[in-house]
């Protein structure tokens, strides 16, 4: 798999800072932690060069499921990390999906988010 250098997330947009978020998602009781869902969807998807990452979809299934789905996800989004880690020669966590979704069960979704997050960015280095 490819990603065309012009089809990737903007640096200025790709690159979030992690305690801001955190801070954001921790004063508005959580509803910033979606819009930062939503950023990381965004991300992945232009770097991989596609759609697979759909937030309606997640944010739906994560309700209706009680937030088992979210679980799911956490992993997903964790496996997608790494291979464009793996793609782009950047240093892979293998061990980024079952942290991430251990860390949801046992603290919160919050805790996962940043992880990944810290992976995004290097994305960017």
């Amino acid at each position: 798999m490819h990603v065309d250098e012009d089809f990737r997330y903007p640096e200025s947009e790709g690159v979030i800072s992690i305690p801001l978020f955190i801070i954001l998602s921790i004063v508005t009781c959580g509803i910033w932690w979606f819009v930062w869902q939503y950023k990381q969807m965004k991300i992945l998807n232009a770097w991989q060069e596609t759609d697979e990452h759909n937030f309606g979809l997640w944010l739906l299934l994560t309700f209706i499921t009680c937030g088992i789905y979210s679980l799911y996800y956490e992993y997903k989004m964790s496996k997608a990390i790494n291979d464009i880690q793996e793609v782009h020669g950047i240093k892979v966590n293998s061990d980024l999906a079952l942290i991430c979704v251990l860390l949801s069960i046992f603290t919160t979704p919050l805790v996962s988010t940043a992880i990944q997050q810290g992976e995004i960015n290097k994305f960017y280095n």
